[in-house]
């Protein structure tokens, strides 16, 4: 890991990964992207002071798609190097759900943050990963099944479950990994509005572990925590005459 790309910098689950990469691998050398310049040059201190490690920032909005592949250019040239060993894609929207599902407008920026905008990031970094490569993107649980408490946010994160699998069968000769992550209910910014307790709640810190160590173990879609993946595997195998009868 010693080209590291993390778009979306400032999430919660970025900043953790980027701890847990520089204990790992403190040699290093990161560019975080995020829309934040404040809050990029605080993350940017702690891990330079705390890791002694080469960090680099560069502002973006991630949801502008014409310039995703200037955007990837320069990072690689910011990082000086033709390949990048990792990317983690971890930028996300939750909107108001129930105004998503009543009015377009609100639902379109769910749409392009969650889904629009990874898959523009992905077409632009395919050209700068080899078979080293792993290209890392937080999709979520809600993908697996449509709920009625949430589907609209769930619809983007099931196309971009689908492209990645896509992507990751295309891009299997050359040995890149494309890994697909999928979080259940995390302690984060964008989940401050809802009630945060209770054993299904997992810490950034944690998320980040089983991030990086699916990297080195080669995986192609994580559930983290782990028993998300039984919980899910429950959720889809309920037949549809149930499924539609139930408040989920």
């Amino acid at each position: 890991m010693k080209h590291v790309l993390i778009l979306g910098a400032t999430s919660g689950i970025a900043e953790a990964f980027a701890h847990e990469v520089l204990k790992n691998h403190p040699e290093a050398k990161l560019c975080l992207v995020g829309r934040s310049a404040p809050k990029l040059d605080v993350i940017k201190k702690d891990l330079s002071l705390r890791y002694s490690a080469q960090v680099l920032t560069r502002m973006a909005d991630l949801n502008e798609f014409s310039q995703a592949k200037a955007l990837i250019s320069d990072c690689a040239v910011t990082l000086e190097t033709a390949h990048f060993d990792v990317v983690l894609i971890a930028h996300g929207h939750m909107e108001n759900e129930e105004l998503a599902q009543a009015e377009f407008t609100r639902a379109l920026p769910v749409l392009a943050t969650n889904y629009v905008g990874p898959i523009a990031l992905c077409s632009a970094l395919v050209p700068h990963l080899n078979e080293k490569s792993t290209l890392a993107v937080i999709t979520s649980v809600a993908g697996d099944r449509g709920r009625p408490s949430n589907f609209v946010y769930g619809s983007a994160k099931a196309g971009l479950q689908t492209y990645l699998a896509g992507l990751r069968a295309k891009l299997f000769a050359r040995r890149i990994q494309v890994l697909d992550i999928r979080p259940g209910f995390v302690k984060t910014a964008m989940t401050v509005h809802l009630k945060r307790s209770g054993p299904l709640w997992a810490n950034p810190d944690r998320v980040a572990s089983d991030i990086f160590h699916a990297i080195v173990r080669r995986r192609s879609v994580l559930y983290t925590p782990w028993f998300w993946q039984g919980i899910m595997l429950i959720i889809r195998m309920i037949p549809e005459f149930i499924f539609k009868r139930l408040k989920l």
